[in-house]
């Protein structure tokens, strides 16, 4: 049991992930919610947006987190056509100039598809810090 694990401190981390997603308290259960109207409309659609645990300081940060990406991500492949509520989004991540740049995916906030290894799983906020002079750039 993680004594210091807060309902607000979960939100935080996912929001800085997920910015529209919040953990509801339900009777015994949690629940994945969004004020967006258009990730709602998509949460509602899918087979369950519950999470099965008791009491929020069960999990870690980084449990919550892969509970909440589970509901996101991998729960409408359960009820046929839908499309998950975050799709992952190509980009240019320009490593320092226009000239040098490689291609990768994000879900969310976060680099799931990258050449680089290194890069895979890891925040945008987080790369920016490390090289502030990369940039990077959505493929439409």
């Amino acid at each position: 049991m993680n004594s210091n694990i807060t309902l607000e401190k979960v939100n935080k981390y996912i929001q800085s992930i997920y910015p529209e997603i919040e953990l509801v308290k339900g009777k015994g259960y949690f629940y994945v919610y969004s004020d967006n109207e258009e990730i709602g409309l998509k949460l509602s659609g899918l087979y369950t947006t519950s999470i099965s645990v008791c009491n929020i300081r069960d999990l870690n940060l980084y449990l919550w987190l892969e509970r909440v990406e589970y509901v996101l991500n991998d729960s409408y492949r359960y009820i046929g056509e839908r499309e998950p509520v975050y799709i992952e989004k190509p980009y240019k991540l320009y490593l320092g100039n226009k000239d040098s740049y490689t291609l990768i995916k994000l879900l969310g906030n976060r680099i799931v598809s990258s050449e680089f290894e290194s890069l895979q799983g890891n925040l945008i906020a987080d790369i920016k810090k490390i090289k502030p002079n990369w940039v990077f750039e959505e493929i439409k």
